[in-house]
């Protein structure tokens, strides 16, 4: 299926989940279906199966669940989906009571498309969020500057890369930036990040959105993770965006947000867009598995584990 149809067949299946009839999944996903990322509800079966129980357990959970596509790229047979999804807690969730709160989550999934349905999936979704919007975890103080400090989107942008090299600028960050050392990261930053670089994830990270506040958040993290290196799995691009879907790989040596040396190695899962031009990352959504690296960490409780 060309890419146009597969974008369309993804922003369906979204606009079908909403409407809360689970046997739609049968009409959008295939039976060999594949889920990398499952949602945390624990004992799901796997497969198409799985997604229905997911699919169950959230509508419990959630009233007035809805997704909102907020753009898509494609490339071959897979497609990217940066969405956000709204609702209100209303039933049980991870053992967490209803609340009554009004929630949002953004997320980006990958889709690989064949034969006209979902075959396979991966996920990125702000799940960390999530639980600090449900008052269960605490939420980060706000950034200095907070929104006021954001560049305009795109300001200053000129040439649009290929795919193929907008590709390769990512590569060439992920390389430098764990090359040599903090010095080497600050100048892989200077040089491959646009000075009107944009942090659009939405994601309270405690640093303003702005290619100075990455220089800050890359600091935190090479201070705690000083031996980090990231692995790429896999690129999708079309236009000026890539979608890139990586591991990092670590010790926790140094503090973190107030959490002390543990000695733990971790493997993070992360997953983002970023918009490429004149050769620099002008702009980013999406991120690291903030939740994951806490688990991890052992300062909060699998979802679902009762701890």
């Amino acid at each position: 299926m060309p890419a146009e149809e597969n974008k369309s067949l993804v922003r369906r299946y979204f606009e079908q989940v909403d409407t809360g009839d689970v046997t739609i999944l049968d009409r959008f996903i295939s039976p060999n279906y594949q889920d990398h990322n499952p949602p945390p509800f624990p004992g799901l079966a796997p497969g198409l199966e799985g997604a229905k129980q997911s699919f169950a357990l959230a509508l419990a959970a959630f009233a007035e669940f809805r997704h909102v596509v907020e753009a898509q790229l494609a490339e071959n047979d897979k497609v990217v989906t940066r969405v956000t999804g709204y609702g209100t807690h209303t039933g049980d969730f991870l053992g967490i009571p209803a609340t009554g709160k009004e929630v949002k989550m953004a997320g980006i999934a990958i889709h690989r498309v064949a034969n006209g349905k979902l075959a396979e999936h991966w996920a990125h979704i702000d799940a960390l969020g999530l639980l600090q919007q449900l008052g269960i975890v605490p939420a980060p103080p706000p950034a200095p500057g907070g929104s006021a400090a954001r560049p305009a989107r795109g300001a200053g942008a000129r040439r649009a890369g290929t795919p193929a090299e907008n590709k390769a600028v990512v590569r060439q960050f992920v390389e430098r930036a764990q090359s040599s050392g903090l010095a080497a990261l600050m100048t892989a930053i200077d040089e491959l990040m646009s000075p009107n670089f944009s942090e659009s994830s939405g994601m309270n990270l405690g640093v303003p959105p702005t290619r100075d506040g990455m220089r800050q958040l890359f600091t935190m993290l090479h201070t705690a993770f000083p031996d980090l290196r990231t692995t790429i799995h896999d690129q999708v691009a079309e236009g000026d965006k890539v979608t890139t879907r990586k591991t990092f790989n670590a010790t926790h040596r140094g503090e973190l947000m107030g959490i002390r040396p543990t000695g733990k190695r971790v493997a993070i899962q992360v997953m983002d867009i970023v918009q490429v031009a004149d050769g620099k990352i002008v702009e980013h959504w999406g991120g690291m598995d903030r939740l994951g690296l806490m688990v991890q960490l052992g300062v909060v409780p699998a979802p679902g584990s009762g701890g």
